[in-house]
């Protein structure tokens, strides 16, 4: 088993910071009225304010992301592929027959198993569609067992990274935020030499995981979960005096919170089971 390796998030081809800094208010979305900064977690569409200022790119074949019903859409990262690739992406809350219809002959499932293949050895030209579960460990496991479609797909993996997500998890690093999952299935899948195709998908995690290494890093006596990994925060890049803390009271079990409200904080100590 290959072991997960780092990948390096600033050489990615995205520049989000000007773009979303200019959004200083929340605004009602268009469609359904809720409050919202970037986009619509409900409608997935960005607020007016950023049109024609996000990326938007097309995928190379159709992605559902099935999400399970108690995943809060606020923290949810998959919800990032429907607003950057919104012809390309659906997101489809799982039931037992969310998957009918679905011809599981031209469609991947990304997930684990002693029968999958990477996804760099399969003929994309043969694929129609790829499936990534939204939901913590616990319950894509079950939602795979329990649902006989998705146990019949082809199952698919990429290869392994360590994750550069905020929240500290109780797996190991190599569990990917499921944006990072979605964006390296589409850059795994190339054959050719990759040059950024797919890097807009990261477009707004690009820009939280910048926004919490800043702040962090400027301010020293902020606190991070002893548990998250060793040395997340980057403090030589921003207060390199710094001497950071990574203790913080277990009474700080597990904050929700949604991306357009982020406690800098708390961002640490919601974890992934």
């Amino acid at each position: 088993m290959q072991k997960a390796v780092p990948y390096d998030i600033d050489i990615l081809k995205v520049y989000p910071k000007p773009v979303l800094d200019s959004c200083s208010e929340r605004v009602s979305c268009g469609s359904c009225g809720k409050s919202v900064k970037f986009f619509c977690y409900h409608c997935c569409k960005a607020v007016q304010k950023l049109d024609g200022k996000i990326p938007r790119i097309r995928l190379p074949f159709k992605l559902d992301v099935i999400k399970h019903p108690k995943e809060i859409n606020g923290k949810s990262t998959a919800l990032h592929a429907k607003v950057i690739a919104p012809d390309d992406v659906e997101i489809v809350s799982y039931s037992e027959d969310c998957m009918s219809g679905v011809d599981t002959s031209k469609t991947v499932l990304l997930f684990p198993g002693p029968d999958a293949k990477n996804i760099s050895e399969v003929d994309v030209e043969n694929i129609e569609k790829a499936i990534v579960i939204d939901g913590t460990w616990s319950q894509a496991k079950t939602m795979v067992r329990d649902n006989p479609e998705l146990g019949r797909m082809q199952k698919v993996t990429i290869f392994p990274r360590r994750t550069r997500f905020w929240r500290y998890q109780n797996f190991d690093d190599s569990y990917l935020a499921t944006i990072e999952a979605i964006y390296f299935l589409y850059r795994d899948s190339m054959s050719g030499e990759y040059d950024g195709e797919y890097d807009a998908l990261m477009f707004f995690y690009k820009y939280f995981y910048d926004l919490i290494q800043s702040e962090y890093a400027a301010v020293p006596r902020k606190q991070y979960h002893s548990k998250h990994q060793q040395g997340y925060i980057r403090y030589d890049t921003a207060a390199p005096a710094a001497n950071p803390r990574t203790s913080r009271p277990d009474t700080a079990a597990k904050v929700n919170y949604d991306f357009d409200d982020l406690d800098l904080d708390k961002v640490f100590v919601d974890s992934r089971e």
